[in-house]
């Protein structure tokens, strides 16, 4: 796997742009049915990078946690970095408030990195503007998940 979604295998490059809109559309509107059908099909889905949104993965704006398991259980990399800011999918889970999600990439394995959970208190006091509209009890939540992770699911 090569930058953008692009493939090293010699068949043609099936990841086109309506296609990864199609994929991208469906992680970020929850409709694992589809995320399913696509990964299943084409295991490599779960690392094609969109372009459009900070090269990120699907992982890094799965809507829900169902989508965010589908990803994982085929292969999708916990910690993976985005293109832009370089932030793991656990990051940017925490910076949307995604509870579950949180929960469950914890459950997986994923790293709690240095000033995640400033970050997340910063969050929780309404000092970072425009990435979340959850609650500040929400943010408190996700701080004590980080500080004391659920143990990783084998």
């Amino acid at each position: 796997m090569t930058g953008w979604g692009q493939t090293t295998s010699t068949s043609t490059n099936h990841f086109t742009f309506a296609r990864k809109q199609a994929f991208f559309k469906a992680v970020k509107g929850g409709d694992v049915a589809r995320v399913m059908e696509m990964v299943e099909a084409d295991r490599e889905w779960v690392s094609v990078r969109d372009e459009k949104d900070h090269g990120v993965i699907g992982l890094h704006v799965a809507k829900t946690v169902e989508v965010a398991k589908c990803l994982l259980d085929h292969g999708a990399d916990i910690e993976a970095l985005d293109l832009a800011h370089l932030g793991t999918p656990l990051q940017w889970a925490v910076a949307s408030g995604k509870k579950a999600t949180v929960k469950a990439l914890l459950s997986a394995g994923a790293k709690v990195s240095p000033g995640m959970i400033q970050n997340a208190a910063d969050s929780a006091a309404g000092r970072i503007k425009g990435i979340s509209n959850e609650k500040p009890e929400v943010f408190r939540e996700i701080i004590e998940m980080l500080k004391h992770p659920p143990s990783v699911e084998k």
